[in-house]
């Protein structure tokens, strides 16, 4: 049964595409090694690990939403596996401290967050001593509050983005705890010589009119957590009446300012994968 967290995931699985395609060719991963998805969401990733390390994967995935794992149990057929994989609705820190059988990678995407763990780093301490001698420890994050969704209004699309965060309970982040501190945790964990590489995700006009699932990203997540980040707090940021406004005539499809309608449009997010090796 979906819900709008599992709706909003295939979304953005279709926009994030290319960015999880870069991501996961550079780790270099072999078919028919264990690897763990530790969070896997409705299993986003599983075609492009399937196709682009192979078939004989054998892939452990968990995640603490009974919505999210009933999604990604449907697409367990369709990504080719054959191996079975193995489904388990469990949070990260139980399961770690089950101490699994060792794997020979890690894969974790936007999951290790402040608002989820009181100690980010513990958690990567715990992933490292579940990795075989030689394997990876990958952490991605989309890198969604360095995006641009606005082009060419950077004040306007800034301080909605601070909007969001306060929307979710991130704007207190900082330091060690934020998802751009993952090197730190890395390091903290044992991994040396840890990688950081960008992985973009890149879309003009162009594109939208002929990628109906991306625009809808755009428009269903992306504009709808702008618009609710407005209501609830655009007095707080800074955010005017002349701001909203504006705002407006930019999102709404009815405008004839509607920045998806126009030829020069374009957006991104620029993916984060912070990658290390156990030796």
């Amino acid at each position: 049964m979906a819900d709008a967290m599992t709706d909003a995931l295939h979304c953005a699985k279709a926009f994030l595409r290319p960015a999880h395609l870069s991501a996961v060719k550079s780790l270099g991963l072999r078919n028919g090694t264990s690897g763990l998805d530790l969070g896997c969401g409705v299993g986003s990733i599983w075609p492009i690990i399937s196709n682009m390390v192979g078939a004989e994967t054998r892939l452990t995935a968990i995640d603490i939403s009974e919505h999210c794992i009933a999604e990604a149990r449907k697409q367990i057929d369709a990504c080719g596996f054959r191996q079975p994989v193995e489904l388990q609705h469990r949070d990260i820190e139980g399961f770690l401290d089950t101490k699994p059988a060792p794997f020979d990678w890690i894969w974790t995407a936007d999951v290790l967050s402040p608002h989820m763990f009181k100690d980010v780093s513990a958690i990567v301490r715990h992933c490292a001593e579940a990795i075989l001698p030689g394997g990876v420890f990958a952490c991605f994050t989309a890198n969604y509050y360095r995006s641009v969704f606005l082009p060419g209004y950077a004040r306007l699309e800034s301080l909605i983005l601070r909007a969001s965060q306060k929307r979710w309970g991130l704007d207190a982040a900082s330091g060690r705890q934020h998802y751009e501190s993952a090197l730190h945790w890395l390091y903290d964990a044992g991994f040396e010589r840890p990688t950081l590489t960008l992985h973009p995700a890149v879309y003009t006009a162009a594109d939208l009119a002929e990628r109906d699932d991306v625009k809808g990203y755009i428009e269903n997540v992306v504009f709808a957590d702008y618009a609710q980040a407005i209501a609830r707090h655009a007095a707080e940021v800074g955010l005017n009446r002349q701001d909203v406004a504006l705002w407006e005539r930019l999102s709404s499809p009815d405008s004839d300012a509607y920045l998806l309608h126009q030829t020069g449009y374009f957006c991104y997010q620029i993916g984060l994968l912070v990658a290390g090796r156990k030796d």
